[in-house]
């Protein structure tokens, strides 16, 4: 399938004459854009393609399935889910005060490091925070927040 895709240069689909669905997953895995199963009401009639045919409550869960597939498989963009927005914060890290900083202090960067979670100034951002000076007394291991600081 992948082999006929590069090829030509084309989408590919996949024609599912197997039992069970997981083969048909795993078309959907590798980029099928299509997938045709036989489908019955029943598989134990007699019938041409019958024993092969799938029933209506799995032919539900190989759709249900494939379309998870597909759609955690992405794009060239890097798309987060709600779940790993959620994370963010927690995993994330900010500017921390390593001790007290009364009000008037100067911030400079043997004041700070950096720790869990993510919901103060990135690290990324912290340079353009030292030599503001400290309007809200920030305890020690607390996250600093910009609007504890004067403005830049």
């Amino acid at each position: 399938m992948q082999a006929i895709g590069k090829e030509f240069d084309v989408k590919v689909g996949y024609s599912d004459h197997t039992n069970g669905i997981e083969v048909a997953i795993a078309a959907a895995a590798l980029g099928a854009t299509v997938i045709e199963k036989h489908f019955t009401l029943d598989s134990k009639r007699i019938g041409m393609d019958n024993q092969m045919a799938t029933e209506p409550l799995e032919m539900e869960a190989m759709v249900r399935a494939c379309r998870n597939v597909y759609a955690a498989m992405g794009g060239a963009a890097r798309l987060l889910g709600e779940e790993e927005k959620g994370q963010i914060p927690k995993m994330r890290r900010s500017m921390v005060s390593n001790q007290d900083l009364p009000v008037g202090t100067v911030l400079s960067a043997e004041h700070i490091e950096f720790k869990r979670p993510g919901t103060g100034i990135s690290p990324a951002d912290h340079k353009q925070f030292i030599g503001r000076i400290v309007r809200v007394a920030i305890e020690c291991g607390n996250v600093i927040h910009p609007e504890s600081l004067s403005e830049g």
